[in-house]
């Protein structure tokens, strides 16, 4: 299973972005948006970071994406 999770959640999602979502067969209407908490990097078997950890959290196993540009 996979979850998001954002440092800032917001809302801001192109039309463009949500087309190809669609596309792939993603709803993101399925969940809602949710902030990180330190519970979801405990519980997370891989955390992909798009943005650097907020100090003192800390993630078991991590995939460092901070460098991808955004997808809108």
């Amino acid at each position: 299973m996979a979850f998001s999770r954002g440092i800032t959640p917001e809302a801001h999602i192109s039309d463009s972005l949500r087309a190809a979502l669609v596309v792939e067969g993603i709803n993101i209407e399925n969940e809602p948006l949710r902030q990180l908490h330190p519970m979801d990097l405990a519980n997370a078997d891989l955390t992909v970071l798009f943005d650097p950890l907020p100090r003192g959290l800390k993630a078991r196993r991590v995939h460092d994406w901070t460098d991808t540009g955004s997808l809108n």
